[in-house]
């Protein structure tokens, strides 16, 4: 397909008298996006103007020939000497027919920042948006015949260290995905911090994300130390309780024989009777103390604590989720 350069020559052949008359606009395929002419420079140097002119005619007769590289070479040095928004697009356009996308889709950016109103702007901007779809595809089949996946990885702390399967260590913030396979070891150290270990993973043409949370080398846990001897002596106190109410009801008993009985019996029980009598005293007496003694350590087993060190953690935390790599924006080239 012919390019409609003739525009271009325009805005490069309409300078002053030192310019020759440009010739007749050729008719412009109808598929060919509309390149309005500029307003030419005034001809302060002609002989500038004339060399730019032939380079722009020798860019113009590569192009048809499909030597796209020497026109290439002929349109930049055109544009040195007489800049022309003009000329980025018609660069663009050879490079695109050399299928080299990354140099196409620059020269048409180009083309629509230094272009003042493109009448054609909506028609570049989809070639760009094609051109942008195809490089992210020709990127997908490449990481796919590669046989790895990338990796993403963002770290809640500065200055992490991170590597994958033994590889050379880079710090986050990463300026590129790393490269992992389906099943990758994911190491990240930082400064004061527990080595964290993972595995992780990501198909050929996914991209997987992981997120780093490192926790302490040393982290400790304090909580409220538990009231043990405040239950065992309050226990100690019930048991006392009963044993006194035990002893109690036995002098109870014996005093009650004693007073049906007569001569030396009666002697006899009321002994038994006073002597269980005064061990039930001396049982509600310990009870006492110790439901006393119980209060306390309530009080002061309550407002004590312990300290604990808590062993460390392992694993991932965060999310490893891979993505297919057509659902993201085009990412940028791996680190090797």
């Amino acid at each position: 397909m012919r390019l409609a350069f003739f525009a271009s020559v325009l805005a490069i052949l309409a300078a002053g008298s030192a310019w020759a008359q440009s010739p007749p606009a050729t008719p412009r395929p109808p598929d060919a996006p509309v390149v309005p002419a500029q307003p030419a420079p005034s001809p302060e140097d002609p002989a500038r103007m004339a060399q730019a002119r032939e380079r722009f005619q020798s860019g113009m007769s590569h192009y048809d020939a499909h030597r796209y590289r020497d026109a290439i070479h002929d349109f930049e040095l055109a544009s040195s000497l007489v800049p022309s928004a003009d000329i980025a697009y018609n660069i663009a356009r050879c490079y695109e027919q050399l299928q080299e996308l990354d140099p196409a889709i620059q020269y048409y950016e180009r083309y629509l920042r230094e272009k003042v109103e493109p009448p054609d702007r909506p028609e570049v901007e989809a070639k760009l948006a094609e051109l942008r779809r195809t490089r992210e595809l020709a990127r997908q089949t490449r990481r796919q015949r590669a046989g790895y996946g990338l990796l993403r990885v963002t770290s809640r702390e500065a200055a992490t260290t991170v590597s994958v399967d033994g590889g050379s260590p880079a710090a986050t913030p990463l300026e590129r995905p790393l490269r992992v396979g389906p099943r990758s070891s994911l190491v990240a150290e930082a400064e004061g911090m527990q080595r964290f270990v993972a595995r992780v993973g990501a198909r050929p043409g996914e991209i997987a994300t992981a997120v780093v949370d490192l926790e302490p080398a040393t982290r400790y846990e304090t909580r409220a130390a538990g009231r043990l001897w405040t239950w065992v002596v309050g226990g100690a106190a019930v048991v006392a309780t009963g044993v006194g109410v035990a002893f109690g009801v036995a002098a109870y008993g014996r005093s009650n024989d004693a007073g049906r009985a007569t001569g030396e019996e009666q002697l006899r029980l009321y002994d038994q009777a006073g002597d269980l009598a005064n061990r039930a005293d001396m049982s509600f007496a310990g009870a006492l103390f110790l439901g006393l003694t119980s209060v306390v350590l309530y009080f002061v087993e309550g407002a004590s604590s312990e300290t604990r060190q808590i062993p460390p953690r392992r694993g991932l935390r965060g999310v490893v989720a891979p993505t297919p790599a057509s659902a993201l924006a085009p990412p940028p080239p791996a680190a090797q």
